[in-house]
């Protein structure tokens, strides 16, 4: 139910914008993750994709919206030592999230909240920073959901 909502609320708010007069980009992106601190002991590094839509609301403020898929590859545990091997799983998380972003030249930095399904059932809050190239951005993030930690450099095709 929770996923319905946020995807029916998400859809509104995206509608809602397109009739009102804002300029729009999108953004085509892939990550790489890196888990931290306890995380790290139980998942390897991964993978993830985005899709994201700004909506300019002054010259120097956008509102972002973004949907991810993200995943971690879980690492084979020990339980005792005596040859007793655990895998916990790979991690796969689905999140919806958005907030505002600042542009200062080059620069974009800025905030992003939302809330993550699939193995991870958590409110976000999460900060980040972008350079804009030509048609490209990169960049970086830290995401702290419940115990689970990563930071993730990305690159995005903005068009």
């Amino acid at each position: 139910m929770k996923k319905l909502f946020t995807i029916l609320l998400l859809f509104s708010l995206v509608q809602a914008t397109t009739f009102a007069q804002f300029s729009t980009s999108s953004a085509f992106g892939v990550r790489y993750l890196v888990p931290s601190g306890t995380t790290s002991d139980i998942y390897d590094n991964g993978f993830g994709i985005t899709g994201t839509s700004n909506f300019s609301v002054l010259p120097i403020l956008d509102i972002t919206f973004e949907g991810s898929w993200h995943t971690l590859k879980s690492k084979e545990l020990s339980i005792d030592g005596s040859g007793n091997i655990i895998e916990d799983g790979d991690l796969s998380i689905l999140g919806f999230v958005a907030g505002p972003v600042l542009t200062l030249g080059l620069v974009d930095v800025g905030i992003k909240g939302g809330y993550f399904f699939d193995d991870l059932h958590e409110w976000v809050l999460f900060p980040f920073a972008q350079v804009d190239i030509f048609m490209f951005s990169l960049g970086a993030e830290y995401k702290a959901v419940g115990g689970t930690k990563w930071a993730a450099l990305y690159l995005n095709l903005n068009f």
